[in-house]
């Protein structure tokens, strides 16, 4: 039969009286600081961005419109040209 080896019981000494550290409470309100600037910054960078965004989607529809007229243009004398070029018999 082994022997019968019995370990201690771990003791635990408890130096607080359960509470936080004055650091540790400092470092949770720093960083709970910290995460709401980083979101008050997310936000004011999305405003920043989409600011100008209704002037700019009309600015981009307009140049789509240009380009539009100017590839049918282009193309109409494209097709007159075969169609001159190349008579029906």
């Amino acid at each position: 039969m082994p022997p019968n080896i019995s370990s201690p019981a771990p003791t635990t000494v408890c130096t607080s009286n359960g509470g936080d550290s004055a650091l540790s409470t400092t470092a949770n309100v720093l960083s709970i600081l910290t995460f709401a600037l980083g979101l008050f910054a997310s936000y004011v960078a999305l405003i920043s961005a989409t600011r100008g965004a209704p002037a700019e989607i009309k600015r981009l529809v307009d140049d789509l419109r240009t380009t539009q007229k100017e590839i049918n243009r282009v193309a109409g004398y494209i097709f007159d040209d075969m169609h001159y070029c190349n008579p029906a018999p």
